[in-house]
């Protein structure tokens, strides 16, 4: 039973918001680890913090710390498995401070994984109660929040840019845009993968070029994947376009630099430069929406997933028919057709055909 009394010593409790590992290592469940077998524990509970992905798992310690915190508050004492009925009250008093669910959401998982390394017989999770799971649920359907998609880029979006900042005489500020748009749409590229993208990785060929991704969000095992950008050889060919701004950068096709990075204006020489550093996500997003801005759109209604959005839609839609699901997958590393899904938007005619077919 969870008990209304105070909670570890000061002291503990102080290093267990620091360090929740500190507080895992005194459940019950591993104190069969002791003796000869102390070193491994340790060790073990490492290996449970090293079984997601850092930024993940991040996330998840920033959680517990504020579950721990709350316990402390309400004068609960944290021994895991915590009762059900306590779990239910935090995560409902979460939504009613939020009003977002998805912060519910976040915690949940976050206490999911936190009870199962304490249970190691995952037999006795109270997130898995009804109590628990009704409360994430009633969040999901009174959310104060509203989902706000951003509008995938369309082909003639692209156009227009790349016809306003990749002409001949474009400097790298403007090819760095053009390169930024098309390979987003080209590649459906996520930010963290355009991000990350070296001259190195890059390998160019006759009639196309191919990009080495390193790391992928659904790439959790870090095998690699590739992204094939087909040379078109049009005003808005994103092979051309690279070749240009990697010659206008002076970048060597081996250089194991950044191929997206900040620039630097040298004002002697009134010109551009590449930095040392990366371009982060909100300087991107700033530069691409200030892109379309001055073309005259709504900038609130895009955002740097409308690149790959864009690009997905318009391989489904194209003219010249759709791209099968299985290479459209493929290609935007998506590991569902649900995620897949989320991506396109559907052209109106393609909409229509469904009734218009119906004979009525």
């Amino acid at each position: 039973m969870s008990k209304i009394v105070p909670l570890l010593h000061p002291s503990v409790m102080c290093f267990s918001f620091c360090f929740p590992q500190q507080a895992i290592s005194v459940q019950s469940c591993w104190a069969s680890l002791y003796g000869s077998l102390a070193p491994f524990k340790l060790r073990l509970i490492t290996d449970q913090f090293k079984a997601r992905q850092p930024s993940t798992m991040n996330r998840y310690l920033l959680e517990c710390r504020k579950f721990m915190r709350w316990c402390n508050d309400v004068k609960v004492q944290f021994v895991l498995p915590l009762e059900p009925i306590v779990v239910a009250a935090y995560l409902s008093q979460l939504h009613r401070k939020t009003g977002s669910p998805s912060t519910v959401s976040m915690a949940y998982a976050a206490l999911v994984w936190l009870h199962d390394v304490v249970d190691v017989t995952c037999s006795n999770n109270p997130l898995k109660t009804g109590v628990c799971r009704n409360v994430v649920e009633a969040a999901k359907r009174n959310g104060t929040q509203r989902k706000n998609r951003k509008l995938p880029l369309s082909v003639d979006m692209v156009k227009k840019i790349v016809a306003r900042h990749g002409k001949v005489d474009a400097n790298l500020k403007d090819l760095r845009i053009s390169v930024i748009v098309l390979l987003g749409f080209a590649g459906f590229f996520r930010f963290n993968e355009l991000a990350n993208i070296k001259a190195s990785h890059i390998t160019f060929a006759d009639d196309h070029m191919s990009i080495v991704i390193p790391s992928s969000k659904t790439d959790v095992y870090r095998e690699g994947n590739k992204a094939i950008i087909a040379r078109t050889d049009n005003a808005t060919c994103p092979v051309n376009m690279v070749l240009r701004y990697m010659s206008a950068a002076r970048m060597d096709h081996n250089a194991d630099g950044l191929l997206i990075r900040q620039l630097v204006f040298q004002k002697n020489c009134n010109t551009y430069v590449l930095g040392n550093k990366g371009i982060s996500y909100s300087r991107c997003r700033e530069i691409f929406l200030e892109a379309l801005k001055a073309l005259g759109y709504d900038s609130k209604l895009f955002g740097l997933h409308s690149l790959r959005s864009g690009g997905a839609t318009a391989a489904v839609n194209s003219p010249s028919g759709p791209v099968s699901d299985r290479l459209l997958k493929l290609h935007g590393r998506w590991k569902s057709d649900y995620a897949k899904d989320l991506y396109i938007q559907e052209d109106i005619s393609a909409r229509l055909s469904v009734s218009s077919s119906l004979g009525i």
